[in-house]
This record gives C-alpha cells, structure tokens and sequence, in this order.
C-alpha cells in the first residue's frame, strides 16, 4: 500500500504519528511538574506501543508513477513492522523544565532555549557600548536625493479627502426660529452688547474673566479685549500681606486673670516666640474666668504639652464658646482628649483644630472623635478634616441636629 505526497524543492522530512494510551493526569495539580500534568510523554520508546504505523521513504524516479514529473517526488510506503529498509525516524528530546515566572533565575534558566554556540569570551559591556557608538558614528547617512531648499516643500504634501456625504449632514447647521424681532435685534447689536448677554445668560466659554467682570460692573468692554483682539494674560492683583499681630501677650493675660469683663475676645494668631511659661499662666488664668467667649490661638506653635493644659482649662472655664487652635502642633491622641474635655461643661459651641503636625487622623481617632461629638449637645461646629465617609456623615448628622435643636429653643425663647 502506497501514499504519494508531492513537494517542490527540498528534502521533505517526515515525523511518525505515535498512537498512545492517554494515561490519567490532573492538569490543575500545581504541585506536579508540567510534564506530569498532561497525558503527552516523549521520553517512551517508540517500540514499546502496542500498535504503530511505520513508514518507508523511497526516492528516485524509479516508479512508474514518476515517469514524466517534472519535479521529484516522494513515496511514504506503509511497511509492516518487520521490514527495517531505508526507515527514517524522527526523534524528539526531552523538553527541558522551565519556570519563566522564577525571577531567582538567570533569564537562560527560565527559557527552553538553548544556544548550541560557545561564548567567544567574556562579556565586556564597556567595549560593547564603545563598539555600538563607533558603529553608529561610522554608518553613512542616507544620501538625499532632494537638497534641502527653504520654504519649498520635497514630496507630496497631504490633502485631506473630501467629507463625506453623511459627515456633512452630521455638521450642517440647526437653524432656529426666533422670530422677526429677536432675529433684528441680535442682527443690529454690537459686540459689546452680545458679550453683556452671554454673561447674564451665562455662557461663560464665550468670554474671559476680564469681560465677564466688565459686563456685570457695568465698566464697558476694554479697548482691544473683543472676540477679535489679541489674547492676553491677566495680571494679577496685588494683595498687601496681613498686618502682623500687635496684642501685648503680657497685658492679655493680666486681663484674664483679673476676670476684666471687656475682654470678651482674645486673638493671640499669628504671634511667634511665645514661651511654654505663657501659654501655662494663660489656661491658668482661663480656669476661672467668667468673661471670655472667643479663644483664638491659631499657628502660634502650640504643642502637645501645651494642649494637654488647654485641656484642664477647658474642663473648668464655663463662658467660652468659639475655640480655634488651628495650625499648631498637635497630635491626635490630644486633639481627642481636647474634645472629650468638651462633655464637662458642654458651652463650647465652635471648635476648630485642623492643619496640625499629623494630616491624617487615622480610622481609630476619627471614629473616637465622631462617638466623643455624638455624645455632646451644644456643639453646632467642628472644623476638623476627616478621611472617612462613616465618620463624615455621622458628625454632620449630629451637628445638623444640634443647630435644629438650637433654632427650636430660640425660637421658642421668642415667643415667650
């Protein structure tokens, strides 16, 4: 029995179809090699298959059916198993076992490639760079076939293709009825009264900062500054900085100690260099004043030592009721004792300690603030930054009914 297969050119090589047992695998085993892992084997000899086809190559026009073929042909003769004439094999090694997501390896060890070439030496990455760079210095450029002229262009130039039938549908214009008169009056008004229009309809794309503030004013259009002038850069505004904080600190606290009852309001923000020893004689002095409503300390270096006597203070005093240390250099952990010392007297209305050393509270304060503000009544402000949205929304639900609580009593209080 014979097969003839025809190819032009060459030497056609065969490889013997192998019929084998499937042999039971689990392929979702990730403790067994690859090889393991699929019913395919290659290391088995040939011979030891229960039943196989082998095959027979002659060559050669020695057939009657190659008589007139103008290129060769080859026969494949199946052969019993017996004839061993001209038989040719084609044996495959064993596959190596790679693991190409190991980077502990050498990137040669992760592939099942392998170079059958000899290094010539040892790899030198300085001569290598060297040769790469002389290469490309030595490399001719690419004559040009066109000298370079300005302003006269070598080529093609591009032209677009024409749009498209329905792309020019898609484009043409919407066309709105709006009447005889308002279509006279946009027709017959300026440029200056069409951008006073779009700022009070407000189309804020058609104009700029300049002409939205103008129109509004009522300044009139500057010279140069329509649709068709020349785009410029607003200058900025000069702002004079603050004026620095002249309050004595000295005078102040005499003024708290002595209970002085026109000091309703103290503003130490912004005063640099206060000592320890003041801060400690003011929250003493604080302890039993009956006057002061407004307590500003804003970035005057406040520590955590400092906070933990505001603390005491605020246990005891019982007329404060707005208290803003923002931008200082309090922790958490104290940040939260100062609103638990809140719950004693329960007057503070506003407090106020953001901006401090840490940015981020963490989950644990914040969730030991917002049970700290759900528990205190009169708190109607809170000006601290919280990360999470749990503790958000309790603490703005809380403070929302503490203000309607507080609109009901004076409300209340009125009428009576």
């Amino acid at each position: 029995m014979f097969y003839v297969i025809e190819k032009a050119g060459g030497v056609c090589n065969f490889i013997c179809a192998l019929m084998k047992r499937a042999k039971e695998v689990d392929p979702d085993d990730n403790l067994l090699p690859p090889s393991q892992r699929c019913s395919y084997e290659c290391d088995k000899n040939p011979t030891g298959i229960e039943s196989f086809v082998r095959f027979e190559i002659f060559l050669g026009p020695s057939h009657p059916l190659d008589v007139g073929r103008p290129y060769p042909t080859f026969r494949v003769k199946h052969t019993s198993k017996g004839k061993q004439t001209r038989r040719k094999w084609y044996e495959k090694g064993k596959p190596k076992e790679v693991d190409p997501d190991d980077n502990l390896l050498p990137p040669s060890q992760r592939c099942s490639y392998e170079c059958d070439k000899n290094p010539t030496g040892p790899l030198d990455r300085k001569k290598l760079i060297e040769h790469i760079n002389k290469q490309a210095l030595e490399t001719p450029d690419k004559p040009e076939l066109k000298p370079f002229v300005p302003g006269v262009i070598r080529g093609k130039k591009w032209v677009p293709p024409p749009p498209s039938a329905e792309q020019v549908n898609l484009e043409e214009k919407i066309s709105i009825d709006l009447g005889d008169e308002y279509e006279q009056a946009l027709a017959d008004a300026t440029q200056e009264e069409i951008i006073d229009l779009a700022a009070i309809l407000g189309f804020h794309s058609m104009m700029n900062q300049d002409q939205y503030h103008a129109s509004l004013l009522n300044k009139g259009q500057p010279v140069g500054l329509g649709w068709d002038g020349i785009t410029k850069a607003s200058k900025l505004k000069f702002y004079p900085q603050d004026p620095p904080n002249t309050t004595d600190v000295d005078k102040t606290i005499e003024q708290v100690k002595s209970d002085d009852s026109t000091l309703t309001n103290l503003n130490w923000n912004n005063i640099k260099n206060i000592s320890d020893e003041k801060f400690e004689q003011l929250f003493e002095a604080l302890k039993g004043n009956t006057y002061l409503e407004i307590l500003s300390l804003t970035n005057v270096g406040m520590t955590d030592h400092v906070a933990m006597q505001l603390a005491e203070a605020l246990e005891q005093n019982k007329t404060l009721r707005v208290v803003n240390i923002e931008t200082n250099f309090i922790s958490p952990p104290i940040i939260v004792k100062l609103i638990k010392s809140l719950l004693k007297t329960k007057t503070v209305e506003e407090f106020r300690a953001s901006n401090q050393r840490s940015q981020v509270l963490g989950n644990k304060i914040e969730m030991e603030i917002t049970n700290l503000v759900e528990q205190n009544p009169t708190l109607l402000r809170l000006g601290l930054h919280l990360e999470y949205n749990d503790a958000r929304h309790r603490v703005a639900n809380h403070l929302q009914r503490n203000i309607d609580r507080s609109a009901f009593k004076s409300h209340e209080f009125k009428i009576k």
